[in-house]
């Protein structure tokens, strides 16, 4: 069934028709299953990690997961993605609560994840850049221990995952298909072709040597690939999926 709702006193805007839904369980801040028994990943927000193999979840990772159990009740739309699955079978989409209020804006606003947007599925990017701004600016949650951004030359060894890294480009490759930066002669990020198309001029003529920027995303260590270590090529390593994770520094 698909219901046509007005959002109350959401700033981002419900789509014109979403179904309803019933929530059962809240894995973390940024995952639930449905009571289809459908696993849901949030669109836009990435939450700490609770880690549950480990036993030792992030930090703010139990309030972002305690925060979307506490709404369970009240999350009642969902609005699936351009990409509707991910790499691990789940669904892409945004949640909406009764009275149409995004739950990852929601998220975002409180300080309880970071702003994500991987394209196809940015259609609320602006209005969830938005609340990640507020809450950054207020310096709540997340942004409250003082974990990131950090800079490259302060990062832990064996340190992998979603990571927000501030840095001086020290060199530029580019080719057809893709631009490689490396930030302090020690990460590499991929910039592809689909993601240059999207800057507007005067942000990429700034991607260049003595540049300083934040980047975000992924950090993946690439130490055991033998062909990393054939070529050269830095170990570390962020795919960077949109231009919104690239923010340049003037201070």
């Amino acid at each position: 069934m698909f219901l046509v709702i007005t959002p109350a006193f959401a700033a981002c805007p419900t789509p014109d028709s979403v179904q309803r839904v019933h929530v059962e369980k809240a894995f973390d801040g940024d995952t639930v299953r449905l009571s289809t028994g459908l696993s849901v990943r949030l669109i836009g927000v990435n939450t700490p990690e609770m880690n549950y193999q480990q036993s030792k979840p992030e930090t703010g990772a139990l309030a972002a997961t305690q925060f979307v159990r506490s709404l369970l009740s009240d999350i009642s739309y969902i609005q699936p993605g351009i990409q509707s699955r991910d790499r691990y079978g789940r669904t892409l989409a945004h949640l909406f609560l009764r009275d149409g209020r995004s739950l990852e804006e929601a998220l975002l606003k409180r300080g309880l994840g970071y702003y994500l947007a991987i394209p196809p599925n940015i259609q609320l990017r602006d209005c969830l850049r938005a609340a990640e701004h507020e809450a950054r600016a207020s310096g709540i949650g997340v942004w409250r221990d003082g974990r990131w951004p950090q800079n490259t030359t302060d990062l832990k060894p064996g340190t992998t995952g979603f990571v927000i890294l501030r840095g001086q480009i020290t060199k530029v490759s580019r080719s057809n298909k893709a631009w490689y930066l490396e930030l302090d002669k020690r990460i590499a990020l991929k910039l592809d072709a689909d993601v240059l198309m999207l800057f507007d001029e005067p942000h990429k003529s700034l991607i260049r040597p003595k540049s300083r920027l934040e980047v975000r995303g992924w950090l993946i260590d690439r130490s055991h690939s033998s062909s990393v270590k054939k070529k050269g090529y830095k170990p570390l390593f962020i795919n960077v999926s949109h231009p919104d994770h690239l923010q340049f520094l003037t201070d």
